[in-house]
């Protein structure tokens, strides 16, 4: 792509929002399922790759969990297609620093960088001076890339028509100001940008050094669809509250059995009022067969109720992914072993690759069952 003018130039091929909401309770807007989503971006990728982009970007995005399954959708397009690109993943920010349902910036670096995306970063929704705040988050705490393609500004309507205040000159200073300051590695302009705009960003930037950022520490973190949580608290421990449990809570059960969700929502949110980090759930009963499809209904309801993440206790794999489908944020998983050889981790280490989760690993195998010694766990 440098015929015009011998300068070589990489093509993104952009992927945008579906319009789709899978992590509300909206029936219309929710009215899809993590693999459908992933259906759709799966064709769109292998018509972009197959045109010649050199980087998949998912832009614009407003629901994390439609973001997660644009993420697999593209990974089966790679498989179908036997090569890869770079995927690039922006989330639209609000002025608060938040997505459109609510999730920060430190969830969003958080599951990302879980999914294996090769660049992170932010578009649209908001102009540069509403940016710093999350980009110097994502340069801090990101080992990624990062990527920053503002509006030019925040838009007014004006005779129902939108209107940027933000200049070329105004708008280039800041971008200019954000990169000498916090060190993003990709910067641009979305809404209200013109070609003046992104001559001006280019004019201002075309002589500075990349920003050498500073190591990021190796921070094992999982995520709620809110907010984020380091897996190592300071104060330890770290308190997984175990009262959403239909083996260790006779009130859960019964609620469970009864379909009450909003009841087992009280109980998880009076957890995390007494401290809790994390919440284990597991809904699995002898007295009922659905397990994958409550599980499911159930990590919905707490991932819109909860800020704390989840903890998915099951023995069933089709549980572990139907609770992860329905989940917008890195959840852990409990547990794997060697129990009966590798047939567990089979089965469930492909679903948390695939969802970016965390799992629990107990030291247990088929030939000394429970390791009882450090030298036994360690082996």
């Amino acid at each position: 792509y440098e015929a015009a003018d011998g300068i070589p130039r990489f093509v993104i091929g952009s992927i945008g929002p579906t319009g789709m909401l899978p992590g509300t309770d909206d029936p219309k807007l929710s009215g899809i399922t993590f693999d459908e989503l992933a259906g759709q971006i799966r064709t769109q990728a292998k018509g972009l790759m197959q045109g010649g982009a050199d980087v998949l970007l998912i832009e614009t995005q407003q629901d994390i969990l439609e973001t997660r399954a644009a993420i697999h959708g593209i990974r089966l397009a790679f498989d179908d297609l036997g090569t890869s690109v770079p995927i690039q993943a922006q989330v639209a920010l609000d002025q608060t620093g938040r997505m459109l349902l609510g999730t920060d910036i430190g969830a969003v670096v958080t599951i990302l960088e879980a999914m294996g995306v090769d660049v992170i970063g932010t578009n649209c929704s908001v102009g540069p001076e509403h940016l710093r705040e999350p980009v110097s988050y994502m340069c801090s705490h990101s080992h990624k890339p990062i990527s920053v393609v503002p509006n030019a500004g925040l838009p007014r309507n004006v005779g129902g028509v939108a209107h940027y205040d933000l200049d070329p000159d105004g708008m280039a200073k800041q971008i200019a100001a954000m990169v000498a300051d916090f060190g993003p590695n990709a910067v641009g302009g979305c809404c209200g940008s013109t070609p003046d705009h992104i001559r001006a960003i280019v004019d201002a930037l075309k002589d500075v050094t990349p920003h050498k950022r500073p190591a990021v520490p190796n921070t094992p973190r999982i995520a709620s669809a809110m907010r984020t949580v380091d897996i190592g608290q300071e104060p330890r421990p770290t308190i997984v509250g175990e009262r959403v449990n239909t083996q260790g809570s006779r009130k859960i059960k019964e609620m469970i059995l009864a379909d009450d969700y909003d009841g087992a929502l009280a109980v998880a949110r009076e957890q995390v009022e007494f401290g809790a980090h994390v919440l284990d759930v597991c809904v699995a009963l002898t007295e009922r067969t659905d397990e994958a499809e409550q599980i499911a209904i159930l990590t919905k309801k707490l991932a819109m109720g909860v800020e704390a993440p989840l903890m998915i206790d099951s023995t069933e794999a089709d549980a572990v992914e139907a609770a992860l489908a329905a989940y917008p944020g890195r959840a852990i998983v409990n547990s794997i072993n060697m129990e009966n050889g590798r047939v567990k981790i089979d089965q469930v280490v492909p679903i948390v690759k695939k969802h970016g989760a965390a799992v629990v690993a107990l030291t247990i195998d088929d030939e000394i069952g429970m390791a009882k010694t450090g030298e036994e766990k360690l082996r």
